[in-house]
């Protein structure tokens, strides 16, 4: 056999190595962010049933480990963001929704999803906001102070999950059913009084098949007690 042919074996073999090891580098790159993405979702799955069931002990147990997932996905930088957009997207959500469940949050971090709210109109925030006052209006009626409680639950916590339906998305039937449940004075105090055939207003993981995805407004010219509303554009 020829010498030169020998040598253009030599290449033709040396180059499939390389390639060979190219694919398996690109594969392993890929694959690595992948398996954290399912380690993520799978935590993510099991914390917002417990926020859905609002079991503290659930939520407890699952909230460190989505920590641990979410500081996982961010170490992957662009990939990570783009395979598991809800890691770095709503973080702060997840972390809101276990301050809120287990009461351990201060007046300075419902004041930030206020300001949010009004700031940003993100619809996480008004929704947050709504179901942390919520609960300390419950507090409150809890304390004698009942006509306050019952005042500020139909107006001000009202006019916050009304903005939440004004920024969401058009299938936002979360906060239409927090929304009714508080203008009317009625089913307002019933929620206050805890009466059990009355539930008091959602706290659920927006994403995870409650709150939906950001998509289309709403027509800001409906109110949120007026049935469904129409798509803007």
């Amino acid at each position: 056999m020829k010498r030169k042919d020998l040598r253009s074996r030599s290449r033709v073999r040396a180059w499939r190595i390389v390639f060979a090891v190219a694919i398996f580098g690109v594969l392993y790159a890929v694959s690595r962010p992948m398996v954290a993405a399912r380690r993520f979702y799978e935590t993510l799955d099991q914390y917002a049933e417990g926020i859905r069931a609002e079991d503290p002990f659930v939520v407890n147990r699952y909230y460190p480990r989505l920590l641990a997932e979410y500081k996982n996905i961010a170490r992957w930088r662009f990939l990570g963001r783009w395979i598991a957009p809800e890691a770095s997207r709503d973080a702060w959500v997840y972390a809101a929704l276990y301050q809120i469940l287990m009461k351990n949050y201060t007046h300075s971090d419902v004041e930030a999803l206020l300001t949010r709210c009004d700031e940003q109109k993100d619809f996480y925030a008004c929704h947050l906001y709504g179901v942390a006052r919520s609960k300390f209006y419950h507090t409150q009626y809890a304390a004698g102070e009942r006509r306050e409680a019952l005042q500020a639950v139909t107006t001000s916590v009202a006019a916050v999950f009304e903005k939440a339906l004004r920024y969401g998305p058009f299938e936002n039937e979360v906060d239409r059913y927090n929304y009714d449940l508080v203008i009317n004075p009625k089913t307002a105090e019933q929620m206050l009084k805890n009466v059990s055939r009355t539930p008091g207003v959602k706290l659920r993981i927006p994403g995870r098949g409650d709150l939906p995805e950001r998509g289309n407004k709403l027509d800001e010219s409906r109110k949120g007690g007026e049935g469904r509303r129409n798509r803007k554009g």
